[in-house]
């Protein structure tokens, strides 16, 4: 048992305290004794003479109310200190068990949530995979979502406004490049290709992707996933995927856009002149500086405009 459990008679400092300078002084006393002719003396002057003669080990018998005074402090912060300790304990398993409950809580109203608007998504894999750190209970998306979407959607915004600008240069290679980055984050959210969009396999960087046929399902296609992955994103509690490349992809306007098919063997223009004709935003060289305005965030389940800005 350690010190701190005991009580204050019980620990060894405390004996120590008391029976040394009471068996120092005894000694003492003992040698004075032996060592000297002592005859007793009545009254006073006998007092006198007794205290004048054996004041040393009168001075160290006093040792024991200091000496134990020192124990005595010494064991009360030894007490306090465990029971900051077991304060603190009990404080981070009652943020553990609200943690514990809050990631539950938000795992259900997440499932409703999804439910609502996308039920053929599979909610608890996708909570599982974008709001969970390994060992820990959270209710925001997790580093890995963040990182995923801000560089997938960077590098899918700069080959999409080269696609966009010159769609007969490279197609293949452009496309594998966008959908490979596309595909990461849909593993990610665990998001189904679009059933209504016609994909065709393809061959790119030593595996299958699975591209849209035309032209204008190419924009489609991302914008659709991209909604999905904003709309999952907003329930995050605090973090936001205010990313500029991302708003971008969900800003396209390719309602005028050219719509023709995908020659992917031979990359023949099939009527592209200049531009596929789709409008996406400027957000620079690198995708990475944009105004944003009024972007929607979650606070509780009720979609809040807010306006920001990203440079």
């Amino acid at each position: 048992m350690k010190n701190e459990d005991k009580e204050l008679y019980q620990i060894r400092g405390f004996k120590v305290a008391c029976l040394a300078p009471i068996i120092f002084s005894a000694l003492i006393v003992l040698y004075i004794v032996l060592t000297n002719s002592l005859e007793p003396m009545a009254g006073y002057e006998g007092i006198n003479n007794a205290v004048d003669v054996f004041r040393i080990p009168i001075s160290i018998l006093a040792l024991i109310f200091p000496a134990i005074a020192l124990v005595a402090t010494n064991h009360r912060s030894l007490q306090s200190k465990k029971q900051i300790e077991n304060a603190q304990k009990q404080i981070s398993a009652m943020e553990k068990q609200n943690d514990f409950a809050n990631h539950y809580k938000h795992l259900e109203e997440f499932i409703k949530y999804i439910g609502g608007r996308y039920s053929h998504l599979d909610a608890r894999s996708i909570h599982e995979n974008v709001y969970c750190e390994i060992e820990q209970f959270d209710i925001n998306l997790n580093k890995t979502a963040f990182s995923s979407v801000q560089n997938g959607t960077r590098e899918i915004y700069k080959s999409l406004v080269k696609f966009n600008s010159n769609p007969n240069l490279n197609t293949l290679e452009t496309l594998g490049n966008i959908f490979g980055h596309l595909r990461h984050i849909e593993n990610l959210f665990k998001l189904p290709q679009p059933p209504s969009i016609m994909l065709i396999k393809v061959q790119h960087d030593g595996g299958e992707l699975d591209i849209p046929t035309s032209y204008l399902h190419v924009f489609e296609y991302i914008q659709h996933q991209m909604k999905i992955v904003k709309y999952i994103g907003l329930y995050s509690r605090k973090k936001r995927m205010r990313f500029a490349a991302f708003q971008a992809l969900l800003n396209m306007n390719y309602e005028n856009a050219y719509n023709g098919p995908i020659d992917f063997t031979n990359n023949i223009d099939f009527g592209v002149t200049e531009s596929l004709g789709v409008t996406i935003d400027d957000c620079g060289e690198n995708g990475e500086t944009i105004v944003i305005v009024g972007y929607p965030y979650v606070k509780g389940t009720e979609l809040i405009d807010s306006s920001y800005s990203q440079t």
